[in-house]
């Protein structure tokens, strides 16, 4: 594992709440656990409330998204955590990760933008994107 990929992994927990946190610290240590985590994307991410930024209903295109994502600091590769395994482990250019998750129908897909303090997910449907962004002057 490299230390980018670790830097996102752990970088999780600060972002995440309840079960969803215990598994993110697992699934570097364990495929298991990293699979019971990717499963559970589609339904039962716990994002911890006090750094969700909703996505109101005009707000939901592309562009608009890649832009806040932008605004908020992206690191140029993002990490991705899904559910599709092609898609799951990979880094991606923070501008295309859209696309990637339009090619492939839209697994439900975490992206760690900046390890513990921005993360894009994206569920199910078009309805099911969130932010959630903790500033780094947060502890």
């Amino acid at each position: 594992m490299s230390a980018d990929e670790a830097a996102h992994l752990k970088g999780l927990k600060k972002l995440l709440v309840g079960s969803s946190a215990l598994r993110a610290e697992e699934i570097a240590a364990s495929d298991k656990a990293r699979k019971k985590f990717t499963q559970r994307l589609h339904h039962n991410l716990e994002i911890d409330a006090r750094y969700i930024i909703p996505l109101l209903k005009g707000s939901r295109s592309d562009a608009t998204i890649l832009a806040e994502l932008k605004r908020l600091g992206t690191l140029p590769k993002v990490y991705a955590i899904s559910e599709a395994r092609d898609l799951d482990g990979q880094f991606f250019d923070s501008d295309e990760i859209l696309d990637v998750i339009s090619r492939w129908n839209g697994p439900s897909t975490l992206f760690s933008c900046y390890p513990g303090h921005l993360l894009f997910w994206y569920g199910e449907t078009k309805n099911e994107r969130q932010f959630a962004y903790r500033p780094k002057t947060a502890s």
